[in-house]
Formats: structure tokens, C-alpha cells, sequence
């Protein structure tokens, strides 16, 4: 975590994701109050925990979310770069251009949009 200092940002902290995380990467993350939220790219899912009121640490796992496959399984949120909170359940994803070589075609159908998720469960 960083705090802007008088003419830079200063190293305030660190937030510690639980070790079961099993994605591949982490392209982004928002905290809004206590909720964070992270995504990855490459293993195509969200994660979601609480933080301790009173510092940068841990509260709560909420859990993982896959995105939406296609109608055959096939994963089509390929290039997710960005995540937001806009609501207590619900965030808004931003997916980068798809790869022209070394990436599925499925890929395509989602690249650079904007998407809003509902995370079911969440209040």
C-alpha cells in the first residue's frame, strides 16, 4: 500500500493474500471500504476477502468466482486487465485487446469490452 508522501509515494503497508489463491496471475485489484476484490487474467477468475477495519490485513475469504464460460466450456474472458467496485455486490471488469498469435479465437469475443458482474452471495 502506498500513501502520497511530499514529492512521492510512500510504502505504508502490504496486503497479504491467503496462500490457497491458486491463480496464475494477478492483473488487478480495487478496495472499496472493507471489500477487496482481485482478478486474474490468465486463470480467468475473481477473488474477494474483507479487511480488518483497522488495518491492511485479512478479515474474511468470500471466495472465487470463475467468469462466465463460453456455451462449450471454452474460457472467454481471456484478457481481463481491470476490476472496480461500483456496488457492494457488484464490480465492473475491463478486458484488454486479445492476443493475435498464441491465444484462442474465443478470446476475441469478449477483448476490449467493459463488463458488470453481480457477485452472488454478496450484500
Amino acid at each position: 500500500m502506498f500513501e502520497r508522501g511530499g514529492r512521492q509515494w510512500d510504502r505504508v503497508g502490504t496486503i497479504r493474500l491467503p496462500a490457497s489463491l491458486w491463480f496464475e496471475d494477478y492483473s488487478s485489484l480495487s478496495v472499496a471500504g472493507d471489500r477487496m476484490v482481485v482478478v486474474s487474467q490468465a486463470s480467468s477468475v475473481l477473488w474477494v476477502g474483507r479487511l480488518q477495519p483497522s488495518s491492511w490485513e485479512l478479515a474474511d475469504d468470500e471466495g472465487i468466482w470463475v467468469f462466465p464460460p463460453d456455451r462449450e466450456g471454452r474460457t472467454v474472458y481471456c484478457n481481463v486487465e481491470g476490476v472496480s467496485w461500483v456496488a457492494p455486490d457488484r464490480v465492473v471488469v475491463v478486458s484488454d485487446r486479445a492476443k493475435r498469435e498464441g491465444q484462442d479465437q474465443q478470446c476475441r469475443a469478449k477483448d476490449q469490452s467493459i463488463h458488470v458482474f453481480t457477485i452472488p452471495g454478496l450484500s
